[in-house]
């Protein structure tokens, strides 16, 4: 922690607010209200996952591969850890890079950079992609590189035309748009494959090739750099185009279920403020289940889960008759088990939304004695499985325990109405 305090404080320097150390009482952030914000919708956009040293290895990798030069404290934000750390680690990546015949050179004034023959640097990333443990943090590193972001609009491009030369679709469209646009990167910043240096495999579809290299003219103008590509791009796993009817049904699926998810929370934001930014990824998961679901209806297939209906009858009840009820007021009919899955989506918004605040809190009262109402108690646990159990206790001990405490019901073992304006 005392690592990543220098980087903390010049992070929130960034934002005009101080980090500031305080003897017999810590660590404060001083900032006026407007700076807080500011910070704080800044941290709203990062991701609440810390990375595991196999995903720090890939970041720092996928780093240097990008940038022509790097420093130790850039890998260490990408990692969104300490510039000792990245230190501690690197030795791992030069490895990994070494494998891939790459060496890591200090430069004088620039930091690290990479050193080997192009085709090495660009199968590296290529592997890397690949064999990706953290391809959400890749992602999300392409997608703030700025030369990526000026060449992918090309290299989707490039995709769609290769695909209407091969008369199909690739079964990962991102991954080959991100490595298209890789290679245009690095042509664009004088990276280029020399013949001498890379002997060309003959494609078994030569037509093909040739055909995807006179498409690639407009776009690269080194011949060997276009033969690169368009055997990379035939490398690639394809499938069939889908039909402009089954696109259209698919676009209208997407938009059913999104909608449909759309109206479960705000259904349930009624009941329960929803912190958007909380379960923004758990409200993406559920609409991708109802997509799926939709796909089962569509196409008469059932889902059978006979546990997890159990399941969330005991633990969810109400939230289970919820998503039922508001899934017929919005027209749509599932099977039981669908509706379960559901309603295990809706219930992790609503506790992750601070729902489970909401758990309904039951005091047991006995007048004298405390056996009867905790064999009471014993039986009425597994009955009232997710609400807050208190007691038993007796009237004096729930008289005090009521003065300092709220509940919502109170189960006593005695005709109790006499006393009912003592509590």
């Amino acid at each position: 922690m005392r690592n990543d305090l220098s980087q903390l404080e010049q992070f929130a320097h960034i934002h005009n607010v101080i980090l500031e150390r305080k003897r017999g009482k810590g660590i404060v952030l001083v900032g006026t209200p407007s700076s807080m914000q500011s910070l704080l919708r800044t941290l709203e956009t990062y991701g609440r996952r810390i990375l595991d040293s196999e995903e720090r290895l890939s970041v720092m990798t996928a780093s240097l591969l990008l940038r022509d030069s790097a420093t130790f404290q850039l890998l260490a934000n990408d990692c969104g850890v300490s510039r000792q750390t990245a230190i501690r680690d690197f030795p791992e990546v030069e490895a990994v890079l070494k494998n891939e015949c790459i060496s890591v050179v200090r430069c004088q004034g620039k930091g690290l950079a990479l050193e080997a023959d192009e085709l090495n640097i660009c199968h590296a990333f290529v592997q890397l992609l690949a064999d990706n443990p953290c391809p959400d943090c890749i992602s999300d590193l392409v997608s703030h590189y700025e030369d990526m972001c000026l060449c992918m609009p090309f290299a989707k491009e490039i995709v769609q035309h290769a695909k209407a030369i091969l008369g199909m679709g690739f079964l990962n469209e991102d991954y080959i748009e991100t490595l298209v646009c890789y290679i245009l990167c690095r042509i664009q910043r004088r990276h280029t494959i020399q013949s001498v240096s890379y002997e060309f495999e003959q494609s078994s579809n030569a037509e093909t090739l040739d055909s995807l290299r006179i498409m690639l003219e407009k776009y690269i103008s080194q011949r060997d750099e276009r033969t690169y590509l368009a055997t990379l791009i035939l490398s690639q796993r394809i499938g069939p185009l889908p039909s402009q009817r089954e696109r259209t049904e698919a676009d209208a699926m997407n938009g059913e279920a999104e909608k449909l998810s759309r109206q479960l929370v705000d259904a349930l934001s009624k009941y329960q403020q929803i912190d958007g930014v909380a379960v923004k990824d758990v409200i993406s998961m559920l609409t991708e289940h109802i997509r799926a679901a939709l796909y089962r209806k569509h196409n008469n297939i059932q889902l059978h889960d006979e546990k997890m209906e159990s399941y969330l009858r005991l633990t969810s009840p109400l939230i289970l008759e919820f998503t039922s009820s508001t899934l017929e007021e919005c027209g749509v009919e599932f099977p039981p088990s669908e509706i379960a899955y559901i309603a295990m989506y809706l219930t992790s918004i609503f506790e992750a939304s601070g729902g489970e605040d909401l758990v309904p809190t039951i005091l047991f009262v006995c007048s004298f004695g405390l056996a009867t109402s905790v064999l009471l108690k014993s039986r009425l646990e597994r009955l009232l499985f997710g609400c807050r159990l208190i007691g038993p206790k007796s009237l004096g001990e729930a008289k005090e325990y009521l003065q300092r405490n709220d509940v919502d019901l109170i189960i006593a073992t005695w005709e109790c109405s006499s006393y009912v304006n003592t509590f």
